[in-house]
């Protein structure tokens, strides 16, 4: 019983061994405390190849471009801090920030909480929480189930418009500027709960491609997206002559009207920084606007139009804050000697 008993303790000693190792484990690129070996790494290519499929890489500062071919997660730390300078205790606007070629064998990938500009080649990518630029390269294959969560986006867009179609494409509670561009009649997708910017002319360019637009705020509209069906959207243009497919838009509706902006260039709603400084705040909405209760959510219920209603696990985190336990508040007492020194730490989930 005795020998039995020291091969089961064995056994479970293995297996845990195992576990541990299969556990995915945290990397760093551009931390600038005391390097740990097998932790920090000096760039993105380095710390991909230490990397397992599933581990992640925190990203600090600006570290270049990377071409990912492992299933990774990359997080940063947000960006606007110096706006939103209660979130953390890094209050400047010195975002985590890389170019990211997601390639064959990073299917699965996750980005949050960077300044990115992203390419797509393959298909299953998931960005929430960033701010930059999205490419999806359909010249040489289709790039299939992309979800583009709570981000603020300079482009967004598909490359050709004669290459391969894109499906179960989901854009929900994004801020963008200029246009969203898809095309092909076999493209597909859902644009829900997002607000397109009335300093660039933020509107959808769907063309022959099949979408639902809904809960949207947007400062233009295409006549092109023949087949979208638009439902409960905010229009700030006029009624066209020809009403597109869905029902329950609101069309002449001005951004003065609708947000509760704190200021800049014309109350402008942009993601870029200058011109009024990029303030995603901006998207508020304020007391009477036309968008509170506006839209539907997914079992029908009267939700508020723009990135901060909807589906309650897609809305918009201001400046992009990652879903990770982060310190928001680093104090001391004021005096320097003593016995005990008293410091306050406090820290909030972001969930």
């Amino acid at each position: 019983m005795r020998y039995l008993k020291v091969i089961f303790l064995v056994q479970i000693l293995i297996v845990l061994t195992a576990l541990n190792q299969l556990q995915a484990r945290i990397l760093r690129v551009g931390y600038n405390g005391a390097p740990l070996t097998g932790v920090d790494y000096a760039n993105l290519a380095a710390a991909q190849t230490g990397a397992n499929a599933g581990d992640t890489i925190q990203v600090y500062g600006s570290v270049g471009s990377l071409n990912v071919t492992k299933k990774l997660v990359f997080i940063g730390f947000g960006f606007n801090l110096d706006i939103a300078n209660t979130l953390q205790v890094n209050a400047l606007d010195i975002p985590s920030s890389a170019t990211l070629s997601f390639r064959e064998g990073s299917e699965s990938s996750v980005v949050e909480g960077l300044q990115v500009d992203i390419n797509l080649y393959i298909s299953n990518v998931t960005i929430q929480r960033c701010r930059g630029s999205i490419s999806l390269y359909n010249n040489t294959a289709a790039i299939n189930n992309i979800k583009v969560i709570a981000c603020a986006l300079t482009s967004m867009s598909m490359i050709s418009s004669t290459g391969f179609p894109c499906t179960n494409f989901r854009m929900s509670n994004c801020i963008f500027s200029g246009s969203v561009s898809f095309y092909l009649p076999g493209s597909s997708g859902l644009i829900e709960n997002c607000v397109g910017s009335n300093y660039t002319g933020g509107y959808v360019n769907l063309n022959d491609a099949g979408f639902l637009v809904k809960n949207c705020i947007l400062s233009g509209y295409n006549t092109n997206s023949i087949n979208t069906i638009f439902n409960n959207n905010i229009f700030d243009v006029a009624q066209p002559s020809v009403l597109p497919l869905g029902n329950n838009n609101l069309w002449g509706q001005p951004y003065l009207n609708i947000f509760d902006a704190l200021g800049g260039t014309a109350n402008a709603i942009t993601t870029y920084v200058g011109n009024g400084a990029f303030n995603d705040r901006y998207c508020i909405l304020k007391t009477g606007s036309p968008g509170i209760n506006a839209g539907l959510d997914g079992t029908g219920a009267p939700t508020d139009c723009g990135i901060f209603g909807g589906e309650l696990a897609y809305r918009y985190r201001i400046s992009g804050i990652p879903a990770v336990p982060a310190i928001y508040k680093l104090t001391g007492s004021s005096a320097t000697s003593g016995n005990p020194y008293n410091v306050t730490i406090s820290v909030r989930s972001n969930n």
